[in-house]
């Protein structure tokens, strides 16, 4: 048996070999959604950004699996918590990676906009009413062709020898850069913490996240020339469509009164 060196909603991640790890797919993952993600990691690839080199499909453990390069460092998250102090730099540097993603182009990925809207029919807290309004709004937002990562936060960048590594591009797109920093901006100022952390450590984490959040959010927009509304515009349909996603009933509440609270 390889070794298990991480876990995560979608897969579990082993070591292949010296210069190389797998992700190897829970059974509940359909296949589509491991071909997307293959896909969508050779085009990363060929555009030049920083994310690890991906290999071939393969099967291991009677399930799916892709092979990817190994990269040695910690997450950004880890780097956080171990030094604190730091967290307007790295802040900065956050916002600089997701920039540089946003700067490059692509008509190969799948429209955010699109798979907005189709997570949002699939969401059955919202009635046939609402879900026409939520697919109006975003019909009528404005759209772009830049690379966005969709899931773009501290755990999914590794900070190794090479400098910043992004990884899980499962839900990369094009579109609006501004939908992709809402996503985060949502991520970083909304998601649950597990039960089981202790109160005082819960309430220190969330005060790191706000100034980590609100750093990143002013980088972002000095270098992008944008401004909040522009980030602000798109809280809404991403609120929507993270209702469908594996993360805590309490979460999903939250997010669903705010989107109530739009509309």
């Amino acid at each position: 048996m390889k070794e298990k060196i991480g876990e995560g909603i979608t897969a579990e991640i082993y070591l292949w070999n010296e210069k190389e790890i797998i992700k190897l797919f829970h059974d509940s993952i359909h296949e589509s959604l491991i071909e997307k993600e293959f896909i969508v990691s050779q085009e990363i690839q060929n555009l030049g950004l920083p994310a690890p080199k991906v290999g071939n499909k393969v099967f291991d453990q009677n399930r799916m699996g892709i092979i990817y390069e190994k990269i040695d460092g910690v997450t950004l998250t880890e780097q956080l918590a171990k030094d604190p102090m730091n967290v307007e730099k790295e802040a900065k540097r956050f916002a600089e990676l997701h920039f540089q993603i946003h700067s490059v182009k692509s008509s190969a990925l799948s429209d955010i906009r699109e798979v907005l809207i189709s997570y949002v029919d699939l969401c059955n807290r919202f009635t046939l009413e609402q879900k026409e309004q939520i697919v109006s709004y975003i019909e009528a937002l404005p759209t772009k062709q830049a690379v966005c990562h969709m899931d773009f936060h501290p755990d999914n960048i590794l900070i190794s020898g090479q400098g910043p590594i992004i990884i899980d591009w499962m839900t990369a797109g094009y579109g609006n850069p501004f939908a992709d920093v809402a996503r985060t901006v949502i991520i970083l100022k909304h998601a649950h913490l597990p039960a089981s952390i202790p109160e005082p450590v819960k309430q220190s984490i969330m005060t790191l996240r706000h100034v980590f959040c609100e750093e990143y959010v002013k980088e972002y927009l000095t270098l992008s020339k944008g401004t909040w509304k522009d980030i602000e515009s798109w809280l809404l349909p991403i609120m929507a469509a993270r209702l469908i996603e594996g993360i805590p009933e309490g979460e999903k509440d939250d997010l669903y009164r705010q989107v109530l609270s739009f509309l």
